[in-house]
């Protein structure tokens, strides 16, 4: 694990499986999904850490689900949409120490400053994005 400022400041668990974000501040900013294997309640062991592909600052909001082997990340400042429009990322987790990014999702208007992935919700093949600043709140 990195040296990590607000570690479990999101959390998500499912089954013997947990994710934390947690951040660093340097050399910049970077936020980081952590994954946990829960097995051995008393032992918890750090499988792997995912950071966004996407952008220097690492994921915009840490809002996590999972659901089976899916992985929802919500990325609401996501500047590679433009604005704060932002983004979902959604990662295969079946294999714990190599998760893969399987789809990034934006919102179909694009509209800036959105903040889409604000809160993500994985239910059976069902996924609720929040995008609390959308049409002005």
């Amino acid at each position: 694990m990195h040296i990590t400022y607000f570690f479990g400041s999101e959390v998500e668990l499912h089954g013997n499986l947990a994710a934390a974000t947690g951040r660093t501040n340097s050399p910049s900013v970077n936020v980081f999904v952590y994954l946990f294997d829960l097995t051995d309640p008393e032992n918890p062991v750090e499988r792997s850490s995912i950071t966004s592909a996407f952008q220097s600052f690492g994921f915009g909001s840490g809002a996590l689900s999972i659901q089976g082997d899916l992985l929802a990340i919500g990325d609401l400042i996501a500047p590679d949409v433009g604005g704060a429009g932002g983004a979902v990322d959604l990662f295969n987790i079946s294999d714990l120490g190599n998760p893969v990014l399987s789809k990034r999702i934006t919102a179909n208007d694009g509209s800036a400053n959105a903040f889409f992935g604000s809160a993500v919700e994985l239910s059976g093949d069902l996924l609720l994005v929040g995008a609390y600043w959308d049409d002005s709140n």
